[in-house]
């Protein structure tokens, strides 16, 4: 739980950020249907990003050991990835992805199980702020 906040607080300043610079970028659409964007943006999205965390993280652990590096790497593509859907998104989520990889690396020494499902949880925790805030708008 204590992740939540360390994801969660730096992107939203991050995102207010840059949206006050380039306020007329554009935000990801996500088809207006409120349950159909909840389970979307809440379960699946994570449940799926997750998922591909770790072929992807696997993959750059045999070039690097560093958690750190492995961290920025990845939270690098997942930005990259998500600015092919909307340009300054990459930029918005870049942090909570740093937090995300770091906890998939760390819990994994664990077990596979419990890094899958912390960082799951982080992971839909965050998209329910955000979601949550998007509703306000």
């Amino acid at each position: 739980m204590k992740a939540v906040p360390i994801s969660v607080l730096p992107a939203f300043v991050l995102g207010f950020v840059i949206f006050a610079i380039f306020p007329d970028a554009d935000e990801p659409d996500f088809g207006g249907d409120f349950w159909a964007e909840l389970i979307g943006i809440v379960v699946f999205s994570p449940a799926i990003e997750t998922l591909l965390m770790w072929p992807v993280l696997a993959l750059l652990s045999r070039f690097m050991n560093n958690t750190w590096a492995l961290a920025l790497a990845s939270a690098g593509l997942w930005a990259l990835l998500h600015s092919l859907m909307v340009s300054v998104w990459g930029f918005n989520i870049f942090w909570s992805f740093v937090v995300f990889s770091i906890c998939f690396v760390e819990w994994h020494k664990k077990s596979i199980g419990a890094a899958l499902s912390m960082t799951f949880l982080i992971h839909a925790l965050q998209n329910l702020c955000a979601f949550a805030l998007m509703q306000l708008e």
